[in-house]
């Protein structure tokens, strides 16, 4: 598996994931307590190849942020 993990808060915005060139989902990653070490995104890929795993940030948010923040605490990968 490859694993992105994140604080999520009331100041946050939206990030794209991307996993070898594929859209993956867009993670929002507002929550209006906050919330730390979130596991927002995990994949099962193939441990024989190399991987390539982006968040690309919007710039956007929903109504409820009061910021447009991403953050990365951890990329995983695990087994």
């Amino acid at each position: 598996n490859v694993a992105w993990v994140t604080p999520k808060a009331s100041n946050r915005g939206k990030a794209d994931v991307y996993l070898d060139g594929s859209f993956q989902k867009t993670v929002d990653l507002y929550s209006s307590s906050p919330l730390a070490r979130q596991l927002v995104f995990s994949k099962d890929v193939s441990p024989t190849t190399s991987h390539k795993l982006e968040v690309w940030v919007l710039g956007t948010n929903q109504s409820a942020s009061t910021g447009k923040r991403v953050d990365v605490d951890a990329f995983l990968a695990t087994g």
